[in-house]
């Protein structure tokens, strides 16, 4: 009976492997670190309205939690993290709503174009602004109110990682595996983890406070587009192809955009933070609000 048993915890074993060999490769923007750095200068910028409807939002959420995932109820920088965890979890329809896809002519973003189902990266922003806008008037309202929070802290963050505004040939570069600095990586994974790590950014002690323009989410969208298209799939004038060893001369092309997409985006966060505590959210894209 126990050879069989093992028999069975071999197999199963070699099963999941090959599984998650063959599964396709996930996308988180900036790594948890980076959106823990976005949610943390975020927090630091917010006015004193939008300060206190933080805290009031994050009691809600320790209330309902519970002691499951404290750390998500409790801080907000963690709590920017849960949504990589939940697209795989209770809200598998978000999973589609982490980036937007662009045709590669693309110069700019088109709504009817890049996000025909209202159910990308552009439209969930705004969704979520909405719905942390409202006040609550049961359990319910007030476990979206806590969901929308989280969805709209992680959402800023992705939508300025460069390649979370993309192509969908390369699944924003996760398919261009090279050798960074001598080990395996892609393109995603570098803008994510790699590069960052290799910087030094901690959340701990973010980037300082710089002047950031406002406009809106479809402006961002446009800078992260140019930013992959001229900076993330590049190193200078060459394109990066698969199978391609980048190190030194990449890191240094792509160090001062992260830390300016990090720090815009927490500052753009605390605005849109502090219109949803005034109860006037901002409202880029009509079509999104429901």
């Amino acid at each position: 009976m126990r050879d069989v048993r093992g028999l069975f915890t071999h197999l199963f074993t070699a099963v999941l492997l090959a599984w998650i060999a063959a599964a396709p490769l996930t996308v988180h923007a900036w790594g948890a670190e980076g959106h823990r750095i976005v949610c943390t200068i975020a927090e630091d910028r917010l006015d004193d309205r939008g300060r206190s409807f933080l805290a009031s939002v994050m009691a809600e959420s320790a209330e309902l939690d519970g002691e499951i995932n404290s750390e998500w109820a409790t801080s907000f920088a963690e709590a920017c993290v849960w949504a990589d965890d939940a697209k795989f979890d209770g809200y598998r329809g978000s999973y589609e709503q982490h980036f937007v896809n662009v045709p590669k002519a693309a110069d700019s973003l088109q709504v009817s174009r890049d996000c025909p189902a209202l159910n990308c990266l552009l439209t969930a922003i705004q969704r979520n602004l909405t719905h942390l806008s409202v006040e609550p008037s049961g359990r319910r309202e007030r476990a979206r109110r806590v969901a929308a929070l989280r969805f709209l802290g992680h959402f800023v963050g992705d939508l300025h990682q460069p390649l979370h505004v993309s192509h969908a040939e390369d699944w924003g570069g996760n398919r261009i595996r090279v050798k960074f600095f001598g080990k395996d990586s892609n393109l995603h994974r570098i803008w994510d983890v790699d590069a960052p790590k290799r910087m030094g950014l901690s959340h701990r002690n973010p980037p300082g406070p710089r002047d950031v323009a406002m406009s809106g989410v479809l402006t961002w969208a446009d800078q992260s587009l140019a930013l992959a298209r001229h900076s993330a799939y590049r190193v200078g004038d060459r394109e990066i192809r698969i199978g391609d060893a980048v190190g030194k001369t990449y890191q240094r092309q792509i160090e001062p955009i992260i830390e300016q997409r990090l720090v815009e985006a927490g500052v753009r966060l605390a605005w849109l933070i502090n219109q949803a505590a005034a109860g006037q959210p901002v409202r880029f894209l009509k079509a999104a609000n429901d």
